[in-house]
């Protein structure tokens, strides 16, 4: 949704990354999945639907959010590239809870 920005803020060039799309898909849904994982042993079993979400926005809001914050500070990257990704984190955590909280 925010590619063309992300890309903008972030100085990147799809065509220069050296990646194929398939690796850089296929490597990143590796991770999320790992990051899912996670997020549902810090859960525990059968977690009710608010706390699911409400962990999920503690973890993507508070631990990778602000992680980004520091790094994006000293990075000297601009806020709105910040923004972009930290909301993304922010939101998939928040997606994370949704699916635990109802899946169980």
């Amino acid at each position: 949704m925010f590619l063309d920005r992300w890309q903008r803020e972030a100085g990147v060039d799809p065509a220069k990354t050296g990646r194929h799309p398939a690796y850089v898909f296929g490597l990143s849904f590796v991770l999320v999945l790992i990051a899912a994982y996670l997020l549902a042993r810090i859960l525990g079993p059968a977690p009710a639907l608010g706390d699911a979400v409400g962990t999920g926005l503690i973890v993507g809001v508070g631990c990778v959010a602000t992680s980004y914050g520091v790094n994006h500070l000293f990075a000297g990257r601009s806020v709105t590239l910040w923004a972009i990704d930290a909301g993304y984190h922010a939101v998939k955590f928040a997606l994370f809870g949704v699916i635990l909280g109802l899946w169980h």
